[in-house]
């Protein structure tokens, strides 16, 4: 359930603590989480079947530790898709809440 599923509403205003008002507006958070879906899957995929990033360097003193090097760069790449996708997951579900809160505003007001 999105904001397409409701129709769209123009956004809300609350004042968050010691501050002025923030403007929020659902659409805009599902498009922020749409694109970070879409990083999170280049980030997650983007590596997968690309396993030498770094030069074979047998006998090289340093073999071992470009072998290190180049698994850490995998996990922490694979590790910021995940994060990404979290993120973006949040911002769905955070849209959705504010979308659903509206209508049902809407509802209460229409009554």
């Amino acid at each position: 359930m999105n904001g397409d599923d409701m129709g769209e509403l123009p956004g809300n205003d609350v004042g968050p603590a010691g501050g002025g008002p923030l403007r929020v507006r659902p659409a805009v958070l599902h498009d922020a989480a749409d694109r970070l879906t879409g990083l999170a899957y280049r980030l997650g995929h983007g590596l997968a079947g690309q396993p030498e990033l770094t030069v074979a360097a047998p006998g090289w003193a340093a073999a071992d530790l470009l072998v290190t090097v180049e698994a850490a760069v995998h996990r922490q790449v694979s590790r910021a898709g995940a994060d990404a996708a979290a993120t973006g997951q949040a911002l769905t579900r955070a849209a959705v809440e504010y979308d659903a809160a509206d209508w049902r505003a809407v509802h209460r007001l229409a009554r």
